[in-house]
């Protein structure tokens, strides 16, 4: 632990042991790297009460940090800045987050209050969302083969913060602003956090791969942007487009990737970094971080895997049929660190296609239902499921991702409620009923 700014201890650190550690009595022991092939050897947190258990929870940032500076994490990365290695596992810290790109257009003085003000909306300035289906005419655009292999993008729509007047991070004067966001991250690339040193003052460094496909969605959303931009000035609405300084065509496709390259930014949807689930690279099921890496590692993607037969963590999957969580979370001490877990976005195993926040809500009550049961059985005590799970779960049940075996699974289009694949879509349909006379015009000016 170090002082905080009030005075408080904050955990920096977890002290790890296994057992084939010299000292028992909580120090690290020597034998360095343990878990990263220790066979059937078990992890535990060095701590003195016989019921405690650690949770981080400190979101993408926090848990991945301190995950690595207690030893858990890259071990080419560690070893760099001093850190001894106790579990091996490259997958720590690694996340994704929705990019996006801003389109800007000029505002018109005329939509200024009486007084000359510009109206205030929303947060910051932003008063509402847009979704942008990808315009079908560019389905192909990035494809360079035959179109018999065409393989669908991950993202099919973009999610747009719409700002009007002062729109900030982007402008500290009147424009009118929308944002595209990739809202299906390639989880193959994302970003990588890095320690810098030791020292828990010091900063995580954040690792940007080259991002391809995402880039490729964001340019699929700033055509559908810009399509409904120039809609909107035809009917004078605003004024003529500032960002992207060129025309957004196809011919220039090459030119708003690197645009968008150079130029985009976050919705700081942060998430990942510890991934947990039955594909869950960092964390299992019941968010207990593992002390050795899945084989083969997940880290490709971790949609459209097969299901793993993870004997090394000791669960089954065939829990109590009346219990929400099952008594297996607290069972089997091979494959996890026992009594250590991960929660908050950073336990995402996959990033929602909106804003993740209730996502994020959901999985923190799973953990806590978990250390709940957890916490009665060791101390023999009754426990009973809250039943908003109990109702989480039968509705889990009854979806195919559960009878496949799969846990913490984030929905996707035409899974997910409300689905915003299709709201887009209806949003779109009903404009264009709205407005034939100005579709025929702009479709025939293009």
């Amino acid at each position: 632990g170090g002082g905080g700014v009030d005075g408080r201890l904050k955990a920096t650190g977890v002290l790890l042991r296994f057992s084939g550690d010299e000292d028992e009595s909580g120090g690290e022991g020597k034998t360095e790297g343990a878990g990263a092939g220790a066979g059937a050897q078990t992890a535990f947190v060095a701590r003195t009460d016989a019921h405690g258990q650690v949770v981080l929870t400190g979101g993408c940032f926090g848990a991945a940090g301190v995950l690595q500076r207690s030893g858990i994490g890259a071990k080419e990365d560690l070893a760099k800045v001093g850190v001894p290695v106790r579990v091996d596992n490259a997958e720590v810290g690694h996340g994704v987050d929705h990019q996006e790109i801003a389109v800007i257009y000029e505002w018109l003085d005329a939509w200024n209050e009486a007084d000359g003000q510009v109206p205030r909306g929303g947060m910051m300035g932003w008063p509402c969302m847009t979704f942008l289906p990808f315009l079908e005419e560019h389905r192909l655009l990035f494809h360079a083969g035959p179109e018999s292999e065409y393989t669908p993008p991950l993202s099919t729509f973009a999610v747009c913060h719409f700002g009007a007047g002062f729109a900030e991070p982007y402008t500290d004067f009147p424009l009118v602003v929308g944002t595209p966001s990739c809202v299906r991250p390639d989880l193959r690339t994302g970003f990588r956090l890095k320690l810098t040193s030791p020292d828990p003052r010091a900063s995580l460094a954040v690792v940007h791969a080259e991002q391809t496909l995402d880039y490729q969605a964001l340019a699929q959303g700033v055509f559908a942007q810009v399509a409904l931009f120039e809609r909107m000035k035809a009917r004078g609405l605003v004024g003529s487009k500032v960002e992207p300084p060129f025309d957004v065509i196809p011919a220039n496709k090459d030119q708003l990737i690197a645009w968008i390259r150079d130029n985009h930014f976050t919705v700081f949807h942060w998430a990942c970094s510890c991934k947990a689930g039955l594909r869950g690279s960092v964390a299992d099921e019941f968010f207990r971080v593992r002390s050795r890496p899945l084989s083969p590692s997940p880290s490709l993607c971790c949609t459209n895997l097969p299901d793993p037969v993870d004997a090394s963590s000791g669960n089954s999957n065939d829990s109590d049929s009346d219990s929400v969580g099952g008594a297996a979370a607290d069972q089997g001490a091979e494959g996890v660190v026992m009594d250590l877990l991960v929660g908050s976005a950073a336990a995402l195993p996959e990033l929602p296609d909106a804003n993740p926040h209730l996502t994020v809500m959901a999985f923190s009550l799973a953990l806590a239902e978990q250390l709940a049961r957890t916490q009665a059985e060791r101390r023999k005590r009754g426990f009973s499921d809250a039943p908003e799970l109990r109702r989480a779960l039968n509705d889990l049940r009854g979806s195919e991702a559960y009878q496949n075996g799969s846990q913490l699974q984030i929905r996707r289009a035409g899974e997910e409620h409300p689905n915003l694949s299709r709201i887009a879509k209806q949003h779109t349909s009903a404009w264009k009923k709205a407005h034939p006379v100005v579709e025929e015009e702009v479709d025939t000016a293009e």
